[in-house]
C-alpha cells in the first residue's frame, strides 16, 4: 500500500491528463485527503472542485471508488463547504465530523479587567503591566500560561518584562 502526495495543480496538469500512466495507482485508490479545505474558496475553490470531480471520474474509469476526506479546523460550516467541494459525491454519503476526539486536559479561562486608575476619565491601568503582574504569579506557581496582546510588539514587551521578573529566580 502506497501513499501519493500531490496538490491540485499537479493533479490537473500532470497526473490526470496522463492517467493511463498512473493506472495502478488509480485502480488501488482508496482515499483522497484534501487538507486545509477552507483555503479552497472563490474561483480557486471552484477550480479545485472541478479537479476533484475529474479525479473521481478517472478513478471510476480505472475501477475504484475512493473516499474523499476533507480536513479543516478553521471553518464554521464544514459540512456545507465540503458538500460544495465534493459535489460529485452523493450528498447522502457526506458526513461532517465536527466533534474532536482528541484528548483534552482541564482548562480554566479567566477574564481580568484592569483596575480604573482615573475614574473621572475612565482610564484603566495598563493591560500590559497587569498581564505581566498576573503572569508572573502564575509562572512562579508553575501554572502553564498563555498571554495574549493586541500586537506582536506588546507581547514581546510583556515577555521581556516577564523574563526580567522571573528569570533570576529560575537560574
Amino acid at each position: 500500500s502506497g501513499i501519493a502526495l500531490t496538490n491540485p495543480a499537479m493533479l490537473d496538469a500532470d497526473i490526470l491528463p496522463h492517467h493511463t500512466s498512473w493506472a495502478r495507482t488509480f485502480q488501488n485508490l482508496k482515499f483522497v485527503v484534501v487538507d486545509e479545505l477552507h483555503t479552497y474558496k472563490g474561483v480557486f475553490g471552484s477550480h479545485v472542485a472541478n479537479v476533484l470531480r475529474r479525479l473521481l471520474r478517472v478513478a471510476r474509469f480505472h475501477g475504484s471508488e475512493p473516499v474523499l476526506i476533507g480536513a479543516t479546523a478553521t471553518i464554521g460550516n464544514p459540512g456545507e463547504h465540503g458538500g460544495r467541494m465534493f459535489s460529485g459525491v452523493d450528498p447522502e454519503l457526506l458526513t461532517a465530523i465536527t466533534e474532536s476526539g482528541a484528548p483534552e486536559g482541564e482548562r480554566r479561562v479567566f477574564l481580568y479587567n484592569p483596575p480604573v486608575v482615573n475614574e473621572e476619565l475612565g482610564i484603566r491601568a495598563s493591560y500590559v503591566k497587569q498581564a505581566v503582574m498576573l503572569a508572573t504569579d502564575l509562572v512562579r506557581a508553575k501554572v502553564p500560561t498563555i498571554v495574549f496582546g493586541q500586537s506582536r510588539n506588546n507581547v514581546e514587551v510583556m515577555l521581556r518584562y516577564l523574563r526580567d521578573k522571573v528569570a533570576p529566580e529560575i537560574d
